[in-house]
């Protein structure tokens, strides 16, 4: 036994790291966010509806790289705020604090992309218009979420008309 190694020795200490590190590390990065639930609407200042489906994020002016995201019905509500935070945790509702909004048009791809009539993608092109003020890098537009439930009425400017 003259290659043994005592249970104190430097090989069993350096052993143990990782998995004390494993098990120091049990709660997720998400689990330091309060979440608090979000419905709302989206509407043409004016309360007209919009004329499309679309997916809205609210991205955490507070939090670098925290948001949520929710799907927009054909009515212009939404109620499914889905957190995603440090990787996508899936749990409802968005962090409280100034958050800013984007929005992103349905678009359909591929095969149903190309069974598009000719009337069709050109809806879909003035639809893309219409949101690209909207867009992750261009928007401006800014929502509280409250330490509590919060209904939003998030208000866009409406599209030129002729």
């Amino acid at each position: 036994m003259a290659n043994a190694i005592p249970c104190g020795g430097r090989v069993t200490c350096w052993w143990c790291l990782p998995l004390l590190l494993l098990v120091g590390c049990g709660r997720g990065m998400n689990d330091e966010f309060e979440l608090f639930p979000v419905r709302g609407s989206v509407v043409f200042k004016g309360g007209r509806p919009l004329p499309a489906t679309f997916s809205l994020t609210l991205h955490s002016l507070e939090q670098k790289n925290v948001q949520s995201v929710a799907s927009v019905g054909a009515d212009g509500n939404f109620s499914n705020v889905t957190f995603l935070g440090f990787g996508g945790d899936g749990r409802a509702g968005a962090v409280a604090g100034q958050h800013r909004v984007s929005i992103r048009l349905n678009v359909p791809m591929g095969e149903a992309a190309a069974m598009l009539s000719d009337e069709e993608r050109k809806r879909w092109a003035a639809h893309q218009r219409l949101f690209a003020p909207y867009s992750e890098t261009a928007s401006t537009l800014e929502v509280a979420v409250d330490f509590g439930p919060t209904d939003l009425v998030i208000e866009l400017d409406p599209p030129p008309q002729g």
